[in-house]
């Protein structure tokens, strides 16, 4: 439910080595080329493409983060003493309240919860532009609510 990308791209390499070295040792199985008319293309995930809509629903938010993180990453923008910013996210949590999409609905050594379409983000790592990758309850102990807006 909370594993990223690159969690899971781990895991399958893991898995899929074992299954590779197993299959090379038997050799069990036919070599069949593979039928060109039936493959697909992947496109490359744009950047644009990861931008972060708060007026979609906190699921598909979380996937979103979760399925680039680590690249491209999904991103925000924020203003801070008036001056946009990028915000990647690498970490979130979906919780159960409401308001406003965009509205932040709590900023506290928990980390940061930003109203959705539906339901709502706690953001739980991230890295401002220019700064480094850090725990959002880190992030919140130096940065001021007042100032900050998505």
């Amino acid at each position: 439910e909370d594993m990223t990308y690159a969690e899971l791209e781990n895991m399958l390499l893991s898995a899929g080595s074992d299954a590779l070295v197993a299959t090379i040792k038997e050799n069990q199985f036919p070599h069949l080329p593979q039928d060109e008319s039936s493959a697909t293309l992947a496109p490359k995930v744009e950047l644009e493409e990861c931008e972060i809509k708060w007026d979609r629903t906190a699921n598909d938010i979380h996937n979103l983060i979760r399925g680039t993180n680590p690249e491209p990453g999904a991103w925000t923008n924020i203003k801070i003493k008036d001056e946009n910013k990028r915000l990647k996210i690498f970490r979130s949590r979906v919780v159960y309240e409401q308001g406003a999409p965009g509205q932040i609905l709590s900023f506290n050594k928990n980390g940061i919860v930003i109203a959705c379409k539906e339901n709502a983000i706690q953001i739980l790592e991230l890295q401002l532009e220019g700064k480094k990758r850090v725990e959002a309850s880190a992030w919140v102990q130096g940065a001021r609510l007042e100032t900050l807006q998505f």
